[in-house]
């Protein structure tokens, strides 16, 4: 049986929402929306992979969604919704391994030292 939560978490001062489609499985995924800008609502039909087994974790990223937006827009970055996204994983689910899913929109250059 498939039990739905969501609601907010407090990451680094900024409410971030999320919505999980729990089936109490050890095997969780990720889903992260493009954007910026973006929700997680059209990704929604990946829950259905609830159905076989899957734990499926969405949430809108800082700036986006339903979740909030920082004052200062120098922290928009790569690095900053990564260290967002750990933090996040780490808070709300207890696994040491997960399947992450990305869709963007967007085009990132970058630069490798």
């Amino acid at each position: 049986m498939v039990r739905i939560e969501e609601g907010f978490l407090n990451i680094h001062g900024l409410r971030i929402y999320f919505k999980l489609y729990n089936v109490g499985s050890r095997i969780d995924l990720v889903v992260l929306h493009g954007g910026p800008g973006a929700s997680h609502d059209y990704l929604i039909p990946l829950a259905e992979l609830s159905n076989y087994g899957i734990n499926v974790l969405f949430y809108d990223q800082f700036g986006s969604g339903r979740s909030d937006e920082p004052s200062d827009f120098s922290r928009y970055t790569v690095i900053m919704a990564l260290r967002k996204l750990r933090k996040f994983v780490s808070k709300y689910l207890m696994i040491r391994w997960l399947c992450l899913v990305i869709h963007m929109a967007v085009c990132l250059r970058w630069r490798m030292r």
